[in-house]
């Protein structure tokens, strides 16, 4: 995830105005191409003027919702409106709307972080406004590259092009243990361990999901089937993932297995 922070400093309205102007200018990205979204107001919140305006006089087109356009942090705590801003991956003129096409994808959202819900469902001024940005890398890279999906992307060459060498599976599943395998091997190679809590917990739901997926048509694939090239000969490669009395279970170095 790609993203910035702007705690206490510049405001929303920047925010959205650099925003384009990176994707316009830096990327390279067609503006007849990008169409944003506002939020278009509730019972409790007035509709973002503000970021309605700001777009206008970049000449984006502008499409006014409701729930699609509030960001909060739970039930209670900061919140605020966003502004989306969506790419047209269809072939020939974009047409239609962000809630009304498909084809038109969400590439990066802005954050107004200003008001703060209670437990009584009111709502209250932030005493330091703050913007918050994502934007995914993956969906960037496709964008940048023309590809209708990520997985069509050099991020995900390496992983598209191998695994089918290793497992028969249809194009969903291939998908899921791509994405998963791609992502534990990154956490697990910045010395994350699967656990019961926190981080390693992450691992250890992520490699579950690989192997769930996996062992649906042969439990005797193996994820020590993975090649140098994907998980490289450090740390990663040191993990051994087996079934233990039908559960599963990691090793290491160590010798020792614990459930995963």
């Amino acid at each position: 995830m790609l993203g910035s922070w702007s705690l206490g400093d510049y405001g929303h309205p920047q925010s959205l105005r650099w925003g384009y102007e990176l994707l316009r200018d830096g990327f390279g990205i067609p503006s007849e191409k990008v169409y944003v979204t506002v939020f278009g107001g509730d019972e409790q919140v007035g509709p973002d003027l503000e970021s309605l305006d700001t777009w206008r006089e970049l000449g984006v087109p502008v499409e006014s919702t409701r729930d699609e356009n509030w960001w909060s942090n739970g039930p209670v705590g900061p919140c605020g409106p966003d502004s989306e801003i969506f790419y047209w991956t269809g072939d020939g003129p974009p047409e239609g709307r962000p809630t009304t096409d498909s084809r038109w994808v969400e590439i990066w959202n802005h954050v107004h972080m200003r008001l703060e819900r209670g437990e009584d469902g009111g709502l209250v001024p932030l005493r330091q406004v703050n913007v918050d940005t994502g934007m995914g890398l993956e969906r960037l890279v496709s964008v940048l590259q023309g590809r209708r999906s990520v997985y069509e992307t050099e991020v995900f060459e390496p992983w598209m092009r191998v695994l089918p060498t290793l497992w028969d599976l249809d194009e969903r599943s291939l998908r899921i243990v791509c994405d998963h395998l791609r992502s534990s091997v990154v956490v697990i190679g910045e010395g994350v361990r699967p656990a019961n809590t926190g981080r390693g917990y992450v691992v250890r739901r992520l490699i579950r999901r690989v192997l769930t997926v996996l062992w649906r048509g042969d439990e005797s694939r193996s994820l020590g089937d993975l090649p140098g090239e994907l998980v490289g000969s450090g740390s990663v490669r040191g993990f051994c993932w087996r079934r233990r009395g039908g559960s599963l279970g990691f090793s290491s170095g160590g010798g020792g297995v614990v459930p995963a």
